[in-house]
């Protein structure tokens, strides 16, 4: 547990901790004192791992004046700590238990989550949206995958034999069909988020296959924007942002999007 803590500190905090520092000054020449002190209760929040909670109680990832706020997307790492925070413990109080009943009670929980995502979906859209025990299920894919791959005997490196190129295109094909297709109204993370969580899991599980969706993935460009894209979360947003403060009328689009391109070299200085 002390050594996943380990890696994922020195992956996650200082570039979050550089973006959050690198807001305060553009924050201070372009903010009213109102948003001001929003963005400093956005910043503790985050530091806290908890901006899911402080969105939630205040005006949910989609409310009003979400497009001028500089931090609202950390409200995934608040969901992604609590979870780091939670998970290890429960894994060490199963432990006194047959390796079993791990993926029985990860099953459970699994079941748990997507089933009340959905119930409250319609009821309670912006908890549903943004706290853990709604997204638990997204995450515990991955657990229950990796439970998965140390049960089978002689499981690391091996690759499927059968139909694996054509999962592959499958899982492939669902996440850009999630991509494309889901926007704010979309019913996500009701069972819609099925798609593209049981596509990143299909491609994970036969991803070390010889298919063309796996040597697509592997090719250096993506290997290198899937190594900044970290960096490359945490710097669009506040980008756009003071993009859009700094501007007498709404920019286009287009405009926009090419602001958001200085993310790249950002992300990857930050990488570095």
């Amino acid at each position: 547990m002390l050594s996943f803590i380990e890696r994922r500190v020195p992956r996650i905090l200082p570039a979050l901790y550089l973006v959050m520092i690198a807001c305060l000054p553009a924050a201070w020449f372009l903010m009213l004192a109102d948003d001001f002190e929003n963005l400093g209760q956005s910043i503790l929040a985050t530091t806290a791992s908890a901006n899911n909670v402080l969105l939630w109680l205040t005006s949910g990832y989609w409310g009003i004046g979400s497009d001028f706020k500089p931090l609202p997307h950390t409200w995934s790492l608040g969901v992604e700590e609590q979870f780091y925070l939670g998970y290890p413990f429960l894994l060490l109080l199963l432990s006194r238990f047959r390796r079993s009943a791990t993926a029985w009670v990860m099953a459970t929980a699994w079941i748990a989550s997507i089933i009340y995502a959905q119930v409250f979906l319609d009821r309670a859209p912006s908890a549903v949206f943004l706290l853990l025990p709604f997204r638990m299920f997204e995450l515990l894919t991955g657990a229950l995958l990796a439970w998965w791959e140390t049960s089978r005997p002689g499981s690391e490196g091996r690759a499927f034999s059968r139909g694996a190129s054509l999962l592959c295109a499958v899982g492939f094909l669902a996440i850009g069909t999630s991509v494309a297709f889901f926007d704010g109204a979309s019913a996500v993370p009701g069972y819609a988020a099925l798609l593209p969580v049981a596509g990143a899991a299909v491609l994970i599980a036969c991803g070390n296959t010889k298919s063309p969706v796996s040597w697509l993935l592997a090719c250096k460009p993506l290997v290198g924007l899937g190594a900044i894209s970290y960096s490359l979360y945490l710097w669009h947003q506040p980008l756009i942002v003071f993009f859009r403060m700094s501007c007498p009328n709404p920019p286009s689009p287009f405009a926009q999007a090419l602001v958001s391109l200085t993310a790249i070299p950002l992300a990857w200085a930050s990488w570095r």
